[in-house]
């Protein structure tokens, strides 16, 4: 069967820092689910998830931005989408396999971010600029299903570093959005 996602990128201005992709770092506790998350410290798109039965793609973007960017976001999200439909763009569509990943970008002001609500295992929020793509790292899963565990385990060790980590395609998805809204 495949396994289909969906992701969000919201990129926004910053005075004095100018344009920024608005990613989310995985935490490192479920609490819903009472055990690890996968890849905790990770970044990934502001909102993603997998697709549910029944659900195409946008449908499962507003679904995934309900369920972790909160209520009161949303209904702005939804609001700015309402009066600019093309403001919601598909920057990549990434195929492996039995895997389909769409990701979507959108730019809203800066001033929606302080209606972001992340649960607790939602992690936290980062600010990346696109002069610091080119360093990020490149999270690749070992094909040994042991080394695997033991990486989804252990996630972005960074020792004090400002170490960036993602899988390739939210990479390759985060710049073609940086190279849409510049």
């Amino acid at each position: 069967m495949a396994e289909r996602s969906v992701g969000l990128i919201v990129m926004t201005e910053i005075p004095g820092r100018g344009l920024v992709a608005v990613l989310r770092e995985r935490g490192w506790w479920n609490f819903e689910k009472t055990k690890p998350l996968k890849w905790p410290g990770c970044s990934q798109a502001t909102a993603s998830g997998k697709l549910e039965e029944g659900e195409d793609f946008r449908d499962a973007l507003f679904r995934e931005v309900r369920e972790e960017l909160g209520t009161d976001f949303t209904l702005r999200f939804n609001s700015h989408l309402d009066h600019n439909p093309a403001a919601l763009v598909e920057v990549d569509r990434f195929q492996k396999g039995d895997m389909e990943v769409v990701t979507y970008a959108v730019k809203l002001d800066c001033t929606l971010l302080g209606k972001i609500r992340l649960s607790p295992e939602a992690g936290c929020l980062r600010l990346v600029r696109q002069e610091e793509v080119e360093d990020i790292h490149e999270l690749h899963p070992d094909p040994d299903p042991e080394l695997k565990k033991g990486q989804e385990a252990n996630g972005v060790l960074d020792h004090g570093r400002k170490l960036i980590a993602m899988f390739p395609e939210v990479k390759q998805a985060l710049g073609k959005a940086f190279a849409r809204f510049l």
